[in-house]
This record gives C-alpha cells, structure tokens and sequence, in this order.
C-alpha cells in the first residue's frame, strides 16, 4: 500500500509503522494526539489536519515534499532533514520558532496565527505565497524574495503588557521599539501613528522610544520588507496594543517639544482568508 487515506472519522491511533512503503498519508480531521512516520521513510505528501497533535517527528522522512499540519497543537516543528519540502501549511498552532533554512525548495509557506517572534526567509527564493498573519513579528525581511506574488499583505497583531513608566506628568508612559524585537531596524519603521485612549494627543516619538499619554494604547507602523515588488510584500503592517498592568519606572529623559498632532494612515483592506486547499496530488 502505498497511499492512505483515512480522514473524517473519529481515530484515536493510528499505527501505520508497518506500511513502509507509504507515499501518501491523508489522516486529516480525526481526534490523533500522536502520529509516528518515523518508519515511513519515502512519505512524500504528509496532510494531518484538523488534530490534536502536540508533537510531530518528520526528520525521517527526507523524501517529504507536502507537509499539511495546520489546526493542531504543535509548539515545534522540525524540518531540516526535509531539503525537498515544496509546499508547508502549518498554520493555527502555537509555535514560538520556525527555522526554514535547510527548505530551500520551498514554495509556498503558510504560517499564520501561530507565536513566532521571528521569521528567517532569506534562503527560501523559491518562495511565491507567504501568509504569515497573526503572529508577533515587528520585523521582517523580505529582500531576497523577488518571486513572492501572494497575498500581497502581511499584518501582525501584537499585545503587550510590558512598557516604561516616566516621571513626566503629561507623557507618564513609554515604550523603546527595539525592545520589541532585536532585529527590529527602526530605520525601516513608516507612517507610525499612536493613539492613547480615543486620542493623538500628547503622543510622540524621540529616537526608538514613543511616549504616550493614558492607557491602553496602540501604536502602528509599517515596516519596509525591502522586498522588490512594490504592489505585494513591500510593507508589513503592524499594530501593537498595550494593556494597563504597570512595569517598573525610569528615569524620564529630558522633555521634548510637544510635536504636530500625527494624521493616521491608510492601510490597505485585510485580504480574504485563503480558502482551504484540496488534498495535495502526488508529486
């Protein structure tokens, strides 16, 4: 047997360690917390949708040309010895890292509403469709991508409860940009509006640090992806928001000019969701 397909029924196990010959495994929308492949070393399309599954071992199947693992629960994920991944949809999960350096192949990367912090794309030129929406990326990029076309937009939704309280009676909080992320490059950083309660007043920024009047606040940008295609990747659009749960003070610096009430920008509409691929082909 060679392909499987047993999706939409109520699985709790699934053993398939004496199907060695396996090149296809489609065991989407059943109730598996486990999956071993470790046995299944020529499995070239993986499609396990819609489980529960915390943990998934793919470092034995170097052949792995489709990886479908989206909407479960996984907090890692490791493809290193997957040189040949072409397609990887591992959106809805809780990961924190995502390393894609050794999946140079790689075409389309589908990542999104997951807790990665960081994303490392520059050795995936092959890629053409990038989503990466919802996760907590202030930077990112996109300079060695020339072959992206779609979606076009990259939004990130990030929320915080960690700032600096000032001594200054009229900005009493502040924020440093760069504390944010490390790879934040605040050169990069445009059209930045913050807004503090239903205003712009008393909101300014000074070097990395914006300063804000009452709480919560929420601070956009667009950061420049120095990708190429000026109609697509060219920004990533990001709106932090602060919540009030207080952090230990600083000493404020010495106080600025109140600048020009800031205009908000536009941002483009939030593209369609994309809808949800058929079972991958063989390839």
């Amino acid at each position: 047997m060679t392909d499987l397909k047993c999706r939409e029924n109520q699985l709790t196990v699934l053993d398939v360690s004496n199907n060695t010959a396996l090149t296809e495994l489609d065991c989407s929308y059943n109730q598996l917390t486990s999956l071993d492949v470790s046995k299944n070393t020529v499995l070239q399309d993986i499609v396990c949708v819609g489980n529960q599954l915390m943990a998934l071992d793919v470092s034995n199947n170097t052949a792995l040309y489709t990886l479908w693992c989206w909407n479960n629960q996984l907090t890692a994920l490791d493809l290193s010895n997957n040189p040949d991944l072409f397609y990887l949809y591992c959106a809805n999960n809780q990961l924190m890292k995502l390393d894609v350096s050794n999946n140079a192949a790689l075409v389309r990367l589908y990542c999104s509403s997951n807790q990665l912090t960081a994303l490392d794309v520059s050795k995936n030129t092959a890629l053409t469709e990038l989503d990466c929406l919802d996760n907590q990326l202030t930077a990112l990029d996109l300079s060695n991508n020339t072959a992206l076309t779609w979606p076009g937009y990259v939004f990130q939704h990030i929320y915080i409860s960690s700032f600096d309280l000032t001594a200054d009676s009229v900005y009493p909080y502040s924020i440093n940009l760069s504390s944010l992320n490390a790879s934040l490059d605040i050169s990069k950083v445009h059209s930045l509006d913050v807004t503090s309660g239903d205003t712009h007043v008393n909101n300014y920024m000074a070097g990395e640090t914006v300063y804000f009047a009452s709480l919560p606040a929420q601070i956009k940008y667009d950061y420049d992806t120095q990708n190429p295609n000026e109609t697509t990747y060219m920004y990533m659009h990001v709106t932090v928001t602060i919540s009030s749960d207080l952090a230990p003070a600083e000493t404020p610096p010495s106080e600025p000019q109140t600048p020009d009430t800031p205009t908000t920008p536009d941002e483009p509409d939030e593209p369609e969701e994309p809808s949800t691929p058929a079972t991958p082909s063989t390839p």
